[in-house]
C-alpha cells in the first residue's frame, strides 16, 4: 500500500519555479519600456529634423529666392492674335513690374485669364532672371446677337448685345475690352442672329441650340464660299426649327435647309450669275427645296451694289482656312 502514497511536495522547488515566472515578466516588461522610449525618441528626433529642415528651407527660398532682387519682374511680354490691347491684358494679370517673378502663382494666373469669355487660351511662362511671359488666344466673334435683361431690381429692360465666336461660345460684353471707333464699327457689321433663346446659352460653355449650331455652321461655309464676294449678311432668322432665313445687304432674302448647306451655297451662286446676265436680282429664293426652286427677282439697279474690296479685314491674326 506504500507504492500509492503520494510523496510531499518539495517547497523549495515549487517557489524557485514562481520567482522565475516573476522574473521573466520583469525582463519582458523592461524590454518592452526601452523598446518604446527608443521608439518614441526616434520619432521626435525625427519630427524634430523634419521640421528644421522645413524651417531652413522656407528661410533660404525667402531669402535666395522670393526677396532676391535679382529675380525682380523687370518686363511682362505679352502677345495675343486678336484685338484684346496689350496694356489691358497687363492690367487682366494683375502683376506688376518689381513683383519677384516666382511669386507670381502661374496656374491661378492662367485660370484667371481663361475665366474672360473673349479670351480661349493662355500660356504663361517665367522668364529668368526678371521677365513674365504671357501669350494669349483670342476667340473671334462672328455673329451678334440682343438680349433684353434689367441691369438692377426695380429698374427697367434693355438690349445688351452678345457674341457667338464659330464654336458657339458666347462672349459677355462686359469681357470686352474698350474698342476703338474702327474696331467697334467691326464688331457692328457683324450678322445679327434672330430668335435666339436664352434657355440653353451659359458664360464660357458652347451652347448645343441645334439651330444656332446651324447658323454659326452656315456663317463659316458662307465664308469660304464664292458669294462672300458679292454678299454682305445681315441677319439669320433661325426663329423656325427646320429652315434658316438669311438677309444681305444687298436686299436679297434666302431660305435654307439643314442638309448640305455647300451644294445650296453653290446653287445660290448659279442663280445670282443668271440674274446678274439679265439684269436682275435676288429677291427672294427658297434654297431648302430640291427642285423647282422658288424665287422672285427684282431690278438690279434700284439695290445698294455690294463692294467687296472696300470690305474691311479681320482685326484678328488667325488663319482663316
Amino acid at each position: 500500500m506504500k507504492w500509492f502514497k503520494r510523496k510531499p511536495k518539495n517547497r523549495r522547488f515549487e517557489r524557485a519555479n514562481v520567482l522565475e515566472v516573476k522574473m521573466h515578466s520583469k525582463l519582458v516588461h523592461s524590454a518592452r519600456v526601452r523598446m518604446f522610449t527608443s521608439a518614441l525618441a526616434w520619432t521626435l528626433g525625427t519630427l524634430i529634423t523634419i521640421l528644421l529642415v522645413w524651417r531652413v528651407s522656407e528661410w533660404a527660398l525667402n531669402r535666395f529666392v522670393y526677396t532676391n532682387p535679382t529675380f525682380a519682374i523687370e518686363e511682362i511680354e505679352v502677345q495675343t492674335d486678336g484685338i484684346i490691347p496689350l496694356e489691358q491684358l497687363r492690367e487682366w494679370t494683375g502683376v506688376k513690374e518689381g513683383e519677384n517673378l516666382f511669386a507670381v502663382d502661374i496656374r491661378r494666373l492662367t485660370r484667371d485669364l481663361k475665366l474672360n469669355t473673349l479670351i480661349q487660351d493662355a500660356a504663361v511662362e517665367r522668364v529668368l532672371p526678371g521677365k513674365l511671359w504671357v501669350r494669349i488666344t483670342e476667340r473671334e466673334p462672328v455673329v451678334q446677337f440682343t438680349k433684353w435683361q434689367q441691369p438692377s431690381p426695380g429698374s427697367g429692360f434693355r438690349p445688351v448685345t452678345f457674341y457667338f465666336d464659330s464654336n458657339g461660345v458666347m462672349l459677355m460684353p462686359t469681357d470686352l475690352p474698350k474698342l476703338t471707333a474702327q474696331l467697334a464699327e467691326q464688331f457692328d457689321h457683324l450678322p445679327r442672329m434672330m430668335g435666339v433663346k436664352g434657355s440653353d446659352l451659359a458664360k464660357g460653355r458652347p451652347v448645343e441650340e441645334p439651330m444656332i449650331r446651324m447658323a454659326l455652321q452656315f456663317i463659316e461655309k458662307f465664308g469660304q464660299s464664292e458669294m462672300s464676294s458679292f454678299a454682305d449678311l445681315v441677319e439669320l432668322d433661325i426663329t423656325s426649327s427646320q429652315v434658316i432665313e438669311v438677309t444681305t445687304r444687298q436686299g436679297s432674302r434666302l431660305t435654307f435647309g439643314h442638309e448640305d448647306l455647300g451644294r445650296q451655297l453653290r446653287r445660290w451662286r448659279a442663280v445670282h450669275d443668271y440674274t446678274g446676265g439679265v439684269g436682275k436680282a435676288i429677291s427672294t429664293l427658297d434654297l431648302s427645296v430640291s427642285n423647282n426652286v422658288p424665287a422672285r427677282w427684282q431690278e438690279a439697279g434700284l439695290l445698294p451694289a455690294s463692294q467687296p474690296q472696300n470690305k474691311k479685314p479681320s482685326p484678328y491674326k488667325k488663319k482663316h482656312v
